[in-house]
C-alpha cells in the first residue's frame, strides 16, 4: 500500500507519514508539486495526499496533473481552509476525497485505506475485463489463477468485512463461470480443463464439488 504524501509543512509531512507507517502503509513524502511529480514518474502509487495551499504549484494543479499522469493513483486533497466550492472542484477534477485538517489518526488511515481499497478494485476489474476480452478472441478461458489473484490481491487485501465478502462473491461466481466454460471446452476432460485454468486436477475436482458442478456441460 503506497502512499505519496504532498505538503509544504514539513511537520505535517512527518506527522501523517508517521500515523500511516505504523497502520502498514508504505510512504514517500513531497514538499511540493514538482517533486511529487518526479515520484509518480519513477513509481507507482495507490494513493496520494496533497495539501490545498501550497506556494508554488497549487494542490489543485497538483491533483489535475497527477490525475493526467498517474490515473490509477487515488488522489485526496487535504486543506486546513476548507470549503464548499473548493471541495467542489476538487471532486470534479477528480480527487478520490476531501478531508479537512485538523486529520486525527483514525479518520486519516481509514479515508486512505478506503482510497486504496476502492483504486485496487477499479485496477483488479479492469484487468478481468482484459482477461475475459482474451478468452473471446482466443477461445481459452483466462487463467483462473490469475483470476483470483486479482480479485484476492487487488480488492481484498485491505478491505472490510463487508467488502471482501462481495469481493469473494464476485470470486465465487467468476470461478464457477470459468470452471463450466473450461469443461466445455474440454469436452469434459478435467486435466485438460484445469491446464487450462492454470490449476491441478485435484483443485479442479474440489472447486466443482465446492460450487455442484457435477456434470461437464452443467
Amino acid at each position: 500500500m503506497k502512499v505519496l504524501i504532498v505538503d509544504d509543512d514539513p511537520l505535517v509531512r512527518g506527522s501523517c507519514r508517521r500515523i500511516l507507517e505504523r497502520d502498514g502503509f508504505s510512504c514517500s513524502v513531497a514538499a511540493g508539486g514538482a517533486e511529487a511529480l518526479e515520484y509518480v514518474r519513477r513509481a507507482a502509487f495507490d494513493a496520494a495526499l496533497v495539501d490545498l495551499k501550497m506556494p508554488g504549484m497549487s494542490g489543485m494543479e497538483v491533483l489535475r496533473r497527477l490525475r493526467e499522469e498517474s490515473s490509477n493513483t487515488a488522489v485526496i486533497i487535504v486543506t486546513g481552509h476548507a470549503s464548499i466550492d473548493s471541495a467542489i472542484e476538487a471532486v470534479k477534477a477528480g480527487a478520490f476525497d476531501y478531508l479537512p485538517k485538523p486529520l486525527s489518526p483514525e479518520v486519516l488511515t481509514a479515508r486512505v485505506r478506503r482510497a486504496v481499497r476502492a483504486v485496487r478494485k477499479e485496477l483488479a476489474e479492469s484487468l478481468i475485463r482484459k482477461e475475459l476480452e482474451r478468452e473471446k478472441l482466443t477461445g481459452r478461458p483466462p487463467a483462473l489463477g490469475r483470476v483470483a489473484r486479482l480479485i484476492q490481491g487487488d480488492a481484498t487485501g485491505e478491505a472490510d468485512a463487508t467488502g471482501a465478502d462481495a469481493a469473494q462473491g464476485s470470486l465465487a461466481r467468476m470461478e464457477a463461470v470459468e470452471i463450466r466454460n473450461a469443461l466445455r471446452l474440454s469436452h469434459g476432460n478435467k486435466t485438460k480443463a484445469a491446464q487450462q485454468l492454470g490449476i491441478n486436477r485435484k483443485t479442479l475436482r474440489e472447486k466443482m464439488q465446492k460450487y455442484g458442478i457435477v456434470h461437464p456441460k452443467a
